[in-house]
């Protein structure tokens, strides 16, 4: 591995030349012999950087952008020529890929290309798939009703079984007692849920629920409350509420 020395224009060897001098990158670097000779280094310019122009289609250096321009990407810069004259073909762009686009129809169609970050209700864009998916609950109807209380204020189950759980249902008050309450519905209706499988009881007596009693079927992570699970699965799984009889 090697380069030029930018003084001696000879190609050296990587360990002719200092880790400072080699450092400095392709086109600066000096071996060693220059350094200690005292050769006066020889000026260097950049190679020349641009792009081409969204208007005109033609290739500009990076001088004719102006800064604005050429922070918005290969994709959407116009050179200062085109946007002095008010020329334009874009008047939209995507904030994705930095395409542009003659109309906000034909954004809205190239849009489609990147439905796992773009919110069709609010044409928000987002960094990963997990964090729209996390989003679109916020567009939910709240259609759902409580299983005890039968309030109909909830967007999910889940939400739902949150109301219970932290005890803010007036029909289940109190958190512990909600979660046991729950705790032993389940293992009445949803056994295969818990993450070990109950014992009979009798008499009657209410189940205390253990610190993480509920399971994942897919990945066997436990969880201490139901609606962690449930929100876990539909995160991770993609799955529905499990069906309890409930909802």
């Amino acid at each position: 591995m090697g380069r030029d020395c930018a003084d001696c224009d000879a190609w050296c060897d990587r360990d002719e030349f200092s880790n400072n001098q080699w450092r400095k990158g392709v086109g600066r670097s000096r071996c060693e012999e220059c350094v200690e000779q005292g050769r006066p280094q020889q000026s260097w310019s950049p190679p020349t950087v641009g792009r081409v122009c969204v208007d005109c289609d033609e290739w500009r250096d990076v001088d004719e952008f102006s800064n604005n321009q050429w922070r918005k990407g290969e994709h959407s810069s116009r050179c200062t020529e085109c946007v002095d004259q008010g020329l334009t073909q874009h008047s939209a762009w995507c904030d994705v890929c930095d395409r542009g686009f003659t109309s906000q129809n034909n954004l809205q169609m190239h849009m489609q290309t990147h439905e796992d970050v773009w919110c069709r209700e609010c044409d928000r864009v987002f960094s990963t798939p997990n964090s729209k998916r996390q989003h679109m609950q916020v567009h939910l109807p709240r259609n759902v009703a409580c299983p005890i209380c039968g309030d109909v204020r909830f967007k999910s189950a889940t939400n739902a079984v949150q109301h219970v759980e932290t005890g803010g249902c007036p029909g289940c008050p109190g958190a512990d007692n909600a979660r046991n309450a729950i705790y032993g519905f389940v293992r009445q209706r949803g056994g295969h849920l818990l993450a070990q499988a109950p014992m009979l009881e009798y008499g009657g007596r209410t189940a205390t629920a253990p610190a993480l009693p509920y399971e994942c079927q897919f990945c066997t992570r436990a969880f201490r409350q139901l609606s962690s699970m449930m929100q876990h699965q539909a995160a991770a799984h993609q799955t529905s509420a499990p069906a309890l009889g409930w909802m």
